[in-house]
């Protein structure tokens, strides 16, 4: 299949998992798409927005397999680890809290698996569904989002689609960071995330980062070779030598923070990634509840499940078996 992004054309061979990170969307929708209420004056814009996006999506890519992965309601082992993790951001809006019940039963509606994890944030997630996915040969992983710690799953055959639809591969990453994939969590570790609060290690920006990095290799290898840093073409090697020096208890803290975990145990998350049939009678009617009058036609036309026919469970593919 050829899908023609924004930024270059991409050949997919054999199958393809369409990987949606749901957390990411649904702010995104929440905020472009604010304005929009139903006749109850109940806010609809992320329900609007996500569903739209998502249908966008796989009528688009015609994925094998599909699946919505959001984050845990629990905090998780980094916030644990550094307190200050991600606490520059601002409370969920309330009339976002409300839609997210009812955006989740629509995704399902469409047959589409809906995944959460306990305790786990949705990236974590994401890199544990893609290490499974890659040990399957004939592949292709595409990961709809706009969140860049996921930059590091980036691989020859797993891909982001950012929100301007382009399709980033190593070299557009590498374009993008001034690093491959690779090193993308060293990269924020040392040059810290806005973000997600990590300041990262103080005077080592963005610029002395990829020096860092590319020269001499990840943080672990840094340390092993601190002296090499003298030699570097930057300005104040010494300088940089000696804040490294001091902050080495700090840099390996924030690389443990920015590495997307990918070993979690899937099977707690097992009935929910069973793909079920879609249900275009209660869609249509929420679809009424909610507003959405002009998607009416979609529930009732063929174009809105086109996807169904060549949408297998992946159930098969991290577990090997068919349900």
């Amino acid at each position: 299949m050829t899908v023609f992004s924004r930024n270059k054309k991409y050949n997919f061979e054999g199958e393809s998992l369409l990987i949606v990170d749901g957390s990411f969307h649904l702010y995104r929708s929440y905020y472009a798409f604010s304005f929009l209420v139903n006749e109850k004056s109940f806010q609809t814009g992320a329900i609007y927005g996500f569903i739209k996006t998502l249908r966008m999506l796989i009528l688009n890519y015609e994925p094998t397999y599909v699946t919505v992965v959001f984050d845990s309601k629990e905090k998780g082992f980094r916030r644990k680890l550094f307190n200050s993790y991600k606490c520059n951001r601002p409370k969920t809006p309330d009339d976002l809290i409300v839609q997210i019940d009812p955006l989740k039963l629509m995704i399902q509606l469409m047959g589409v698996p809906v995944v959460t994890v306990p305790k786990a944030e949705g990236d974590d997630v994401i890199g544990s569904l893609v290490y499974r996915s890659i040990r399957h040969e004939n592949i292709t992983i595409l990961i709809s989002t706009g969140d860049k710690d996921l930059a590091q799953l980036v691989k020859k055959n797993v891909l982001l689609i950012d929100p301007l639809r382009n399709i980033l591969g190593p070299e557009e990453i590498f374009n993008k960071y001034g690093v491959y994939p690779n090193l993308i969590a060293d990269f924020f570790a040392l040059a810290g995330d806005r973000s997600d609060n990590i300041p990262g290690i103080p005077g080592v920006g963005k610029k002395t980062a990829v020096n860092l990095l590319n020269q001499i290799g990840p943080i672990k290898k840094i340390y092993q070779n601190l002296s090499k840093i003298d030699f570097l073409q930057m300005r104040s090697p010494g300088k940089i030598r000696e804040t490294l020096l001091n902050n080495q208890d700090t840099a390996i803290l924030f690389r443990k923070i920015t590495t997307i975990v990918k070993n979690l145990d899937l099977t707690q998350c097992y009935s929910n990634l069973s793909i079920r049939n879609p249900n275009s009678i209660v869609l249509k009617s929420l679809f009424i509840d909610y507003g959405f009058k002009k998607w009416l036609s979609y529930s009732r036309s063929k174009d809105w499940f086109l996807y169904q026919d060549k949408t297998k469970s992946v159930l098969n593919l991290f577990f090997g078996r068919v349900v």
